[in-house]
């Protein structure tokens, strides 16, 4: 995936969601996942497998872009109802947890 003119480096203390988290060198990545906050990704660890979400805590990337040209504001822009999901009503939408992460179709 090539850089943007507008991409940055970013380090994992400064992550935000919708941030890329990349595994590879640079002109070599073979993995992609998008950083969605509180230390949780979204992910499709082998080919394959189903779209999940994972802690971050799990695996270390090797580098992160930050894409966006400002941040967008969570609270006003996000869906809060999807992000305070608990964990019978993941089970009722399809989702299973796997460790302490959700996973499920998307």
């Amino acid at each position: 995936m090539a850089a943007g003119d507008g991409d940055k480096d970013v380090s994992l203390n400064a992550l935000l969601p919708g941030e890329l988290l990349f595994w590879g060198s640079r002109g070599s990545t073979y993995q992609v996942a998008i950083y969605i906050g509180d230390g949780n990704m979204i992910q499709a660890p082998t080919t394959g497998d189903i779209v999940k979400v994972t802690a971050l805590r799990y695996y270390m990337h090797n580098f992160a872009r930050r894409v966006l040209s400002e941040a967008p504001d969570i609270v006003t822009e996000g869906n809060l109802e999807v992000a305070n999901v608990d964990r019978d009503k993941l089970n009722l939408k399809g989702w299973s947890i796997t460790s302490d992460a959700p996973s499920g179709p998307l």
